[in-house]
């Protein structure tokens, strides 16, 4: 009986709805009302939403306030992608060679009194105008097309691939920037030599130099779902190097004033350097209470040196101190507007 098949007449008893069933078509046409209501819906929001955001901008002198990473997004950083290669020959010979240059003025200037880095800003600017040279002047696979010499056309394009675009620019700073900053692992072996006189052969720190280096960029990359691809992780430091990037790029009409302005501003620097670093070195440290203080008591000459002495390394504060060397200077606030510095 446990087994025994359900009663027939007992399922047929069951009352059953009288209306007639939708046909496809009309199950086709209610399907679609309801998506297309939901999708009036879904645009609906979407413009409120737009709407709502532009409300929530700040305008100031007819410019909007950037103070989130939605606003960046939308009024500081381009998502222009012209689909140019960006690991090239150029790009690897330029940053390679400005890396080269860069982390050796870094480690040379490191045990000094006087701590000296290369701007990201000056960087970029030199590879620009080398990469446009590049461009320029060596041998392109447009030269040789049509000629007896055509079998060079790919080495030619390998060197030449064209006008120097902006992911080879972007690609060349990164490593020479990168680079300039020079390595704190070297402070290990420094310590170790000069405190307790262990020599560490050149191999071995190449290599561990290497490995530290290679450590922290993994573990950078394997932090890139919290510190890059959330909208709001903004380096704000980094956005005048961004708009360098895009202004030279994409506003190509004015890049000859704006480089010639810059290797004139450069030239005159490099001029003018000659004269606190060998002529004149009272210009590296300029402070009316230590030349006031010069024929004063012995006690009286330490504590003006403790308080505003600071232009050698350990001899003060540097209170009201001024400073006419751009070694002292430096150009990390070059880039940013008048108002921020």
């Amino acid at each position: 009986m446990a087994n025994s098949p359900p009663d027939a007449g007992g399922l047929n008893a069951l009352p059953v709805s009288e209306k007639t069933p939708y046909s496809a078509k009309e199950a086709d046409h209610d399907s679609n009302s309801v998506d297309v209501s939901k999708e009036k819906d879904f645009d609906t929001s979407v413009e409120a939403d737009n709407a709502d955001d532009e409300e929530e901008v700040t305008y100031l002198k007819g410019e909007p306030v950037v103070d989130s990473g939605r606003d960046v997004s939308r009024f500081v950083v381009d998502i222009r992608d012209d689909g140019d290669n960006a690991l090239t020959f150029r790009s690897m010979v330029l940053g390679t060679v400005l890396a080269g240059l860069g982390a050796a003025l870094c480690q040379i200037y490191l045990f000094k009194p006087v701590q000296m880095s290369v701007s990201t800003v000056f960087l970029l600017l030199v590879i620009y105008t080398f990469g446009n040279a590049w461009a320029t002047f060596l041998p392109r696979k447009s030269w040789v097309e049509g000629t007896r010499f055509h079998g060079l056309g790919p080495v030619f394009h390998f060197i030449n691939p064209g006008d120097f675009t902006l992911k080879e620019h972007v690609v060349s700073s990164l490593m020479a920037s990168t680079a300039a900053g020079g390595s704190t692992a070297v402070l290990n072996f420094a310590v170790q030599r000069l405190y307790y006189n262990t020599h560490v052969e050149a191999l071995t720190a190449v290599l561990a130099t290497f490995s530290t280096g290679c450590f922290g960029y993994g573990l950078v990359g394997i932090l890139r779902p919290l510190t890059v691809y959330p909208s709001e992780m903004v380096y704000w430091g980094n956005l005048p190097t961004v708009a360098v990037f895009q202004t030279l790029h994409f506003d190509s009409g004015a890049n000859v004033k704006r480089v010639k302005l810059f290797w004139a501003a450069f030239t005159g620097m490099f001029v003018y350097e000659v004269i606190p670093a060998y002529i004149f070195p009272l210009l590296n440290g300029f402070n009316i209470f230590c030349l006031a203080s010069q024929h004063a008591s012995k006690k009286t000459i330490d504590v003006f040196t403790n308080l505003f002495g600071g232009a050698d390394s350990n001899e003060g504060l540097g209170l009201f101190a001024l400073s006419f060397d751009w070694q002292y200077i430096g150009s990390g606030s070059m880039s940013l507007p008048l108002i921020q510095q």
